[in-house]
C-alpha cells in the first residue's frame, strides 16, 4: 500500500480552507467596523461630557461665557463651541461660526451621522440648563457606519444626562 495522499485529498483540504480564510477575513471587517463604531460612540460621549462640564466649570470666573455645547454638522462633523454672545439675555444659544469654535471634531471615514434630530445643543451655566435646536426634550444623535449594517445611538435629555442606546 502507498503513503501519500492523493490530488483529491489535497484539493478538498485547500478548499476548506480557503472557505475558513474567508469567513475569518469577513468576521474581522465586521469586527473591526464595530470597534471603530464604539470608538467614536465614545469620543462623542466624552465631547457631549466636555462642554457639559465647562458649562459647569464657568462658577465665579470674571467672563463667562453664554454657554458651552455641540453643533452638529451631518455626515461627520461636530464642534464643540463657546457662545461667545456679547449679552446672554439675547443670545440667540446656536453656533453661529468658527469665531466660536472650542475643539472640531471629525468621525472616522468608515463612520456617519444618521437622523440627527438636532443641531445644536448648548449648556448654559452655571446650572447647567439645555438649550436644544431645534427645541425638544431629548436629542437622539445616532451613527451608524457608511455601509449601514451597525449603528448606536447617543441621548441627551433636558436635565443634561447622556446615555447611549
Amino acid at each position: 500500500m502507498r503513503k501519500g495522499f492523493t490530488l483529491i485529498e489535497l484539493l478538498t483540504v485547500i478548499a476548506v480552507l480557503t472557505v475558513l480564510s474567508a469567513i475569518l477575513i469577513q468576521y474581522s471587517r465586521t469586527g473591526e467596523r464595530q470597534l471603530i463604531l464604539f470608538r467614536e460612540q465614545a469620543k462623542l460621549i466624552a465631547a457631549l461630557s466636555q462642554s457639559k462640564s465647562l458649562a459647569l466649570s464657568t462658577f465665579n470666573r470674571p467672563e463667562v461665557p453664554c454657554g458651552y455645547g455641540m453643533h452638529f454638522v451631518a455626515p461627520r462633523t461636530y464642534i464643540l463651541f463657546s457662545d461667545l454672545s456679547p449679552n446672554c439675555a439675547t443670545s440667540d444659544r446656536v453656533y453661529s461660526g468658527t469665531d466660536e469654535d472650542v475643539t472640531v471634531f471629525d468621525l472616522d471615514p468608515n463612520i456617519q451621522f444618521v437622523d440627527l434630530s438636532v443641531s445644536d445643543i448648548l449648556f448654559i451655566p452655571p446650572d447647567p440648563r439645555i438649550v436644544m435646536t431645534p427645541a425638544q426634550t431629548e436629542a437622539d444623535i445616532t451613527i451608524e457606519t457608511i455601509d449601514g449594517t451597525a449603528s448606536m445611538m447617543v441621548r441627551v435629555n433636558s436635565a443634561g444626562q447622556i446615555t447611549t442606546q
